[in-house]
C-alpha cells in the first residue's frame, strides 16, 4: 500500500489514538477521561469546545469497526512513513 492510500489521521482520531497508548500529556488525558464517562447532555457540552474530541469519543464507543479502522491506518501510516518508530513521529 503506497503513502497516498492511506487516509490520514484526524484530529479526532489521533486524539483517542493517544488515549488508548497513553501518550497524552495532563490536559488531554484529564479531557480524554472526562469525554469518556460523560452522559449525553455533558458530552453534548464538551463537544462545543472539543467537537472533533467529542466526536472520535462518541465513535470509539458506539460504531462498530471505527477503532479496529483507526489503529490499522496508525500502523500503516508507521510502517510507511520512512521506518518511524512511534505515532508521534507520523504525527508531526
Amino acid at each position: 500500500m503506497k503513502m497516498n492510500e492511506i487516509k490520514p489521521l484526524t484530529k479526532g482520531e489521533m486524539f483517542i489514538w493517544e488515549w488508548q497508548y497513553r501518550s497524552h500529556g495532563s490536559f488531554h488525558e484529564t479531557l480524554a477521561k472526562a469525554l469518556s464517562i460523560a452522559d449525553t447532555g455533558n458530552l453534548k457540552r464538551l463537544s462545543k469546545g472539543f467537537p472533533e474530541e467529542a466526536e472520535a469519543m462518541e465513535n470509539f464507543h458506539h460504531k462498530k469497526g471505527w477503532w479496529a479502522d483507526v489503529e490499522d491506518r496508525a500502523e500503516d501510516l508507521r510502517n510507511l512513513t520512512f521506518k518511524h518508530t512511534t505515532i508521534h513521529e507520523v504525527k508531526s
